[in-house]
């Protein structure tokens, strides 16, 4: 587009315009491995096109207009006209003297001071800086703004690196050791990185000064370089001991409290912000030492009052919106994971409440997950994790509180914020209302934190699925009849929508027809859900075995209703013959069905082995139906198979040793005694020792 028959583009680029290609381009680069080698999101590829766009513009000069044609006769080293340099030349002044540009000329005009293609050295003398009446020399600044970034590049490194394992107190003290020491070992290969990376980058930058012309003269490269990196280890070791410093407050902070374990997050969530300020003061420096590059139009200054209030709003303005866009989202997600030790610890008392209300490991995670949303109140991802630890807390509690606190129809807002009316957690506070909830407000909460997932990402499967998890899990603790059948029905449908927005979903299909099974005691639906799970994928040995445990059941159902009729008959007196014959018909109808259904239950365990060879579930049923069918021999290689696939299963050589009793096989009956002895939990051994006391007293 810049070239013709006639001429071709020549393009010159302020020291800004530079820097900004070289940022420009890195991003590409890192956006184009992204791409590549992650998770190529629609946001990358945005970002990658419109900085190709950027890079397009700056590069050629179209920003600024200034680039311009020569004649395409014209030699690449021959001299270029001096407007066609950014300059502010005395346009009076006659036009500059065209010399030969060889090598001895440029040398000549380079120990001049003078530009390489130009006799005339004043055409693009820049003024020295001063400081008071002390002259510093032209290249200073250009030298200081690749200082300044190195600087920045060190600082970076610095952040990523340093760190404070061994807990030290002392700031200095642990920058150097992130410097020079590593676990168990004293070594300085970070040293040494850092080290290369400043000696790379000085290398880069004198080269490009001296390419650039602004090193005139070789007797201003060791002073070029002392400056430079003068300034790039400065903001290296004083962002480095402003991070340990950082550090070191963890150290010394109070955490045995409430509040002092939220701060932790808190803290660690402003570390990003750091690296703004970092960048931020990189910027303003280099945006202060460039400012002389490019002249400033008067005709386009500031003139009125009008165009003086973007000057004050658009700084604020860019604040808000980094902080909102860039700094808040990122702090909401450090403090995510800050709750995974309290989500680990789950149902462990923390602290003793006088009227029950422990306080458990999920209050806390609750506590982070609630800071996350108030940070990032659009990431429905944070609503799940605290619906579920919502949920989970109302499973594990006993507290029973006196009155509701949340009611079903709130909105989130009761949730999320703080305020006296709502959560009632005052900032600073160290009171935890979540341990001070029952079972149904917690509930409540959780329902509504789901919801408003939901509303906030429809589409996501995941919300509808969870919401059908929460009203089982929650009809699962009711205790009156009426209420966890409601709640069945809920869960029911909120099943049906998920499998609407997932239909492809085997797991899905699975929990549906178990709710169908075993909470609405609908088996025909069931069945026909676990059809559709198999018809979603056929190669699912959980599915598998949900359709073998609903054959089972109803196994389970005849058997309990033939232990019914042998009852009758070995009740009834025999004089009662009529009664008895009609028992014994009873109970034969039954075996026919009842075989069926074992039968039937055994083949979709097998075929759930089939799939996974170290599914103990469907080995440990297959063994029971042939306990129950009365098949011993059967029965004992099922559990031999079991202590060769798992054989630190001490339950499984319990059962071992006493089927090899029933069936006289002393030997080998004491042998897995003691191995189950040796496996067992200490609670367990007591019972394990008497069962093998008594096999070896008999003969």
């Amino acid at each position: 587009a810049f070239r013709k028959e006639e001429e071709v583009a020549e393009v010159r680029l302020s020291l800004r315009d530079r820097l900004l290609v070289i940022g420009v381009i890195c991003t590409v680069i890192a956006h184009f491995i992204e791409i590549h080698t992650g998770i190529a999101i629609a946001a990358s590829r945005i970002h990658f096109w419109v900085l190709i766009g950027v890079m397009a513009v700056v590069g050629t000069g179209t920003m600024q207009g200034s680039f311009r044609t020569i004649p395409i006769t014209q030699t690449a080293d021959e001299p270029v006209a001096s407007d066609a340099l950014n300059t502010r030349s005395d346009p009076a002044a006659p036009p500059p003297v065209k010399e030969p540009n060889t090598a001895a000329a440029r040398r000549r005009r380079r120990a001049q001071g003078g530009p390489i293609g130009v006799a005339n050295a004043t055409a693009v003398s820049r003024a020295p800086a001063r400081i008071g009446s002390f002259s510093l020399p032209n290249w200073f600044n250009p030298v200081a703004v690749y200082g300044a970034f190195i600087g920045l590049i060190l600082g970076v490194m610095a952040f990523d690196f340093t760190q404070n394992a061994d807990r030290n107190t002392v700031a200095g003290q642990v920058f150097l050791n992130a410097l020079t020491s590593v676990r168990a070992s004293n070594k300085v290969g970070i040293l040494m990185m850092f080290m290369l990376t400043l000696v790379i980058g000085i290398t880069i930058a004198i080269a490009e000064l001296r390419h650039s012309d602004r090193l005139r003269g070789r007797d201003q490269i060791l002073p070029a370089i002392g400056v430079m990196t003068s300034i790039a280890v400065f903001f290296w070791v004083a962002y480095g001991t402003f991070i340990a410093g950082r550090l070191v407050a963890f150290v010394t902070s109070q955490t045995n409290s409430v509040d002092g374990i939220l701060n932790i997050a808190e803290q660690l969530s402003a570390f990003p912000g750091y690296l703004y300020l970092l960048i931020f003061v990189i910027m303003a420096i280099s945006a202060t030492l460039t400012r002389t590059e490019e002249g400033i139009d008067p005709t386009k200054g500031i003139a009125n009052s009008v165009t003086l209030a973007p000057a004050f709003i658009l700084p604020v303005l860019t604040f808000w919106t980094v902080n909102t866009s860039n700094l808040q989202p990122i702090a909401a997600d450090i403090i995510y994971k800050q709750a995974n030790p309290w989500d680990q610890q789950a149902s462990r008392v923390l602290a003793q409440g006088g009227n029950g209300a422990d306080v458990m490991g999920w209050d806390l995670a609750i506590e982070h997950y609630r800071k996350a949303i108030q940070l990032a109140p659009n990431e429905d991802f944070y609503y799940l994790w605290l619906g579920r630890a919502l949920l989970e807390k109302a499973k594990a509690t006993q507290f029973k509180a006196p009155a509701r606190a949340i009611q079903d129809n709130d909105s989130f807002v009761k949730v999320i914020d703080n305020g006296k009316n709502n959560w009632n957690r005052p900032e600073g506070g160290n009171t935890l209302p979540s341990a001070g909830l029952g079972q149904e407000d917690l509930l409540a909460a959780a329902k509504i934190i789901l919801q408003e997932a939901r509303i906030i990402n429809p589409l996501n499967t995941d919300h509808s699925a969870n919401l059908a998890r929460m009203w089982r899990q929650s009809g699962d603790i009711a205790t009156d009849p009426g209420v966890r059948q409601q709640r069945y029905q809920n869960a029911d449908r909120e099943y049906g929508t998920a499998t609407n927005l997932s239909p492809q979903n085997a797991v899905l299909w699975n929990e549906w027809g178990t709710l169908r099974a075993y909470g609405l005691s609908d088996f025909d639906g069931a069945q026909q859900k676990l059809d559709q799970s198999l018809k979603v994928d056929d190669a699912f040995d959980q599915t598998f075995l949900f359709r073998g445990d609903l054959k089972f059941q109803q196994a389970n159902k005849l058997e309990a209703q033939r232990q019914q009729q042998n009852t009758i008959i070995a009740s009834t007196p025999t004089t009662d013959t009529a009664k008895v014959e009609a028992a014994k018909a009873e109970l034969a109808k039954l075996d026919t069905p009842w075989k069926a259904a074992l039968d039937a239950a055994k083949i979709e365990f097998t075929r759930a082995i089939s799939i996974n060879k170290t599914n103990m579930q469907a080995y440990g049923l297959v063994a029971e139906i042939e306990r129950m069918s009365g098949n011993t021999a059967a029965m004992i290689k099922t559990i031999e198979t079991m202590t060769e696939i798992k054989p630190e299963d001490w339950n499984s050589w319990k059962n071992l040793a006493i089927l090899y009793r029933d069936n006289k096989q002393s030997d080998k009956a004491k042998t897995a005694a003691q191995k189950a002895i040796d496996l067992a939990p200490q609670e367990q051994k007591a019972g394990l020792q008497t069962l093998l006391q008594q096999l070896q007293a008999t003969p």
